[in-house]
């Protein structure tokens, strides 16, 4: 599930959370929320994992906000995403954004691979839209400068370092699952978000949602857009049960609606890529570094000249 909860809630007292037993209740195994709105220091953790335990017992949550100061209540942003249950026997690394804009872990499959979730929140706004002080947007752009970008675009640049992300996982063999408040839409006509089209054409995403019901919908109270997304790779489309939005206020109390997807387990992590080929059929072996380099010096040009991954990609989607 993926929801942009609006702030969770941490002063609930002796009761749990509101959005964690809204997991519990719908049965959730994977958890994303976007625009936390807390900043998550080594406190608010604490108190947030506590009540995850209480509830779930067998339970792993990964936070991301912006750097904050240490009386700080209200942070702009933020995520969190949490696995229970069996599929938190499954867990294999986390990570977050430098700077609270997503956050991420591995789930294993078979055959060495796996699933990566990714939980984001983009910014809403534009620099044209004269951004206040306090927004996510302005917290952003200016942490992007002290870092040495000179014309911060974070609507841009979320997109850029998420697709990093993705690329590299890959690599490790993990096909990703991408849960985002995307605040834009790219398929509606008046106003289509060119970026985040161009992100799903790159990133090699498809939207599972969009290819069974390509109307429009809202999923923002006070729009008209639909602004919240699961988009996956290609290869796990066949692995989806039912997939959809909750109505409004049926999850977590929000101004956004809830998005699901449901996979069948079993299909979801089976595995595809690592298939080896036998030992004495292989013409060397990776501890043979020479031949590694010469075989590599003569591959990987090929594979550009005849836009190898491109075109698998283009299969793929087909």
């Amino acid at each position: 599930g993926f929801h942009n909860v609006f702030g969770v809630d941490l002063n609930s007292g002796l009761e749990v959370a509101h959005e964690i037993d809204v997991i519990d209740e719908l049965g959730i195994d994977v958890q994303g929320m976007a625009e936390a709105k807390v900043p998550w220091d080594a406190k608010n953790k604490n108190d947030y994992n506590k009540m995850m335990e209480m509830v779930f017992g067998q339970v792993k949550t990964v936070y991301s906000s912006a750097d904050s100061d240490y009386d700080c209540k209200y942070l702009p942003g933020g995520n969190l995403m949490t696995v229970n249950g069996e599929a938190a026997g499954r867990f294999k690394s986390s990570g977050t954004d430098r700077w609270g804009r997503f956050c991420w872990f591995t789930l294993r499959g078979r055959r060495d691979e796996g699933i990566l979730f990714v939980t984001a929140y983009r910014v809403c706004q534009k620099a044209s839209d004269s951004p206040g002080p306090t927004t996510a947007y302005t917290q952003q752009y200016a942490a992007m400068r002290a870092s040495g970008i000179k014309k911060p675009n974070p609507r841009k640049q979320i997109l850029d370092d998420i697709q990093d992300l993705i690329d590299e996982k890959r690599k490790e063999g993990f096909r990703p699952v991408v849960m985002l408040d995307a605040n834009g839409d790219p398929y509606h006509s008046k106003d289509r978000d060119e970026e985040f089209l161009q992100f799903m054409e790159d990133a090699h995403l498809i939207d599972p949602f969009h290819r069974r019901f390509p109307g429009q919908i809202s999923t923002y109270l006070y729009g008209t857009k639909r602004l919240d997304y699961i988009l996956i790779d290609p290869a796990l489309e066949d692995a989806i049960e039912r997939i959809g939005y909750m109505g409004t206020h049926e999850a977590a109390f929000s101004d956004h609606v809830q998005a699901y997807v449901d996979f069948e387990t079993e299909r979801l992590f089976r595995g595809r890529i690592n298939r080896p080929a036998d030992i004495h059929s292989r013409e060397f072996r990776l501890e043979q570094a020479d031949k590694v380099k010469a075989f590599l010096d003569d591959l990987v040009p090929h594979f550009r000249k005849q836009k190898i991954k491109a075109r698998v990609y283009k299969l793929l989607r087909k």
